[in-house]
């Protein structure tokens, strides 16, 4: 179920994905990866107060490098400036995978983002079929 809430957000099937979240929560409601997809949910769709607080959430059932990384990152890109104390974390957990995130994951604005050309190909996908649905 995790995986394929993660999977809905991919495809922009954002009310799917969060109602698969909320049930995952409902139905294992100490199961900190639920909390961690939901905070992700929660920040994309610029909702940082319920982005930090499901993150709170997560790392409160069990910090481990996915939360405390993803943690700094919302700090990061809300301006607070304690992000390095996760990232700190992050690097005690697995220095080596926060490294790689850093070099390759990691947002320093996210005004900067681009969607690739296949992520652009994938929304006009969406909302040709969504249309197509809707003119049945």
């Amino acid at each position: 179920m995790l995986i394929k809430a993660g999977a809905l957000g991919e495809i922009y099937e954002f009310k799917k994905e969060e109602e698969l979240i909320k049930n995952i929560i409902k139905i294992w409601p100490n199961h900190w990866e639920a909390y961690y997809l939901y905070a992700i949910k929660c920040s994309a769709a610029g909702d940082d107060g319920k982005s930090f607080e499901m993150i709170d959430k997560s790392i409160e059932l069990e910090e481990n490098f996915d939360n405390v990384i993803i943690k700094a990152q919302l700090l990061q890109l809300s301006g607070k400036k304690d992000f390095m104390e996760y990232i700190a974390k992050a690097k005690k957990i697995d220095k080596e995978r926060t490294e790689k995130f850093m070099k390759n994951h990691w947002v320093n604005n996210i005004e900067d983002v681009n969607p690739t050309f296949n992520e652009i190909l994938s929304v006009l996908k969406m909302h040709i079929k969504q249309s197509l649905r809707r003119k049945q």
